[in-house]
């Protein structure tokens, strides 16, 4: 009843709060932690792993799927953040992700790349538009993206690039 979720909520942001930290808990669980990697194939391995049990709880727990976006972008970030703070710091161990660029800029720039390609994956699962895609697609466009952003760095103008990572 209304006046029991009161006993337990101080109001209807308080009850949106616990729903949505809720389906956070749900996603990073299905997500799982990032472990170190072996090499770089070990790393995308883990990587294609974790977005694929991602998107099989999504598909599964549609009421999770409603709220992920939503979940995502209200939390202060820190759970969120701190998966791909040790995605980023294993990257950077195997020199597959540059250097040339602060730690939380590319920890934030994955966490917002990664977050629009969910939003992008959302999208064409509640549409039903993902069938219509190759096999494999999306985690392959994902993939793309994210090796442009973690890719050598960029020389300045007159430099040669220095090939770091």
């Amino acid at each position: 009843s209304k006046t029991a979720a009161y006993h337990y909520f101080d109001g209807r942001e308080d009850l949106l709060t616990a729903v949505l930290d809720g389906v956070l808990d749900r996603l990073l669980h299905a997500l799982g932690p990032w472990d170190p990697a072996r090499d770089e194939e070990d790393f995308g391995a883990r990587f294609a792993a974790g977005s694929a049990a991602l998107a099989a709880h999504l598909r599964d727990h549609p009421e999770d799927l409603a709220l992920a976006d939503a979940a995502i972008g209200r939390s202060d970030g820190t759970p969120w953040l701190d998966w791909f703070d040790a995605l980023v710091t294993d990257g950077r161990r195997l020199g597959m992700i540059r250097t040339d660029v602060d730690h939380a800029l590319m920890v934030s720039a994955t966490a917002a790349v990664i977050r629009a390609a969910d939003a992008w994956a959302v999208a064409l699962m509640t549409s039903g538009s993902l069938e219509g895609l190759p096999q494999g697609d999306p985690p392959h466009q994902l993939w793309t993206l994210l090796r442009g952003l973690w890719g050598a760095a960029a020389a300045a103008p007159g430099q040669e690039p220095n090939g770091a990572h």
